[in-house]
């Protein structure tokens, strides 16, 4: 897919998404943060599988370069290969909805 999904909630509206490219495109919009950003309000990195953390670490990055407020990654699976660490060196919150153990 090529980006990584963050929320912001806007109080009484529900959750808006946005995308954060894994590059800035020299088309469209130009920008590596795309859709409704708001740095004012706080975000949460979306992932469907975490193994290293690379890309969730990514966009946490971007997010944060832009000014904006990161307050937990999260993601469908985690494979428990190094991104809970990763996350925890950042001291950010991680939360995955399931471990790859519990398919095992």
């Amino acid at each position: 897919m090529g980006a990584t999904i963050a929320w912001t909630e806007l109080q009484g509206r529900g959750l808006l998404g946005f995308l954060v490219r894994k590059e800035q495109k020299a088309h469209g919009t130009g920008s590596r943060i795309e859709g409704p950003f708001d740095k004012s309000l706080p975000a949460a990195i979306v992932d469907d599988v975490i193994t290293k953390g690379g890309s969730a670490l990514a966009a946490f990055h971007a997010v944060k370069d832009a000014g904006g407020d990161v307050r937990v990654v999260t993601c469908v699976v985690d494979r428990s290969e190094g991104g809970t660490e990763q996350f925890a060196v950042l001291s950010v919150p991680f939360r995955p909805l399931f471990s790859i153990r519990e398919f095992l």
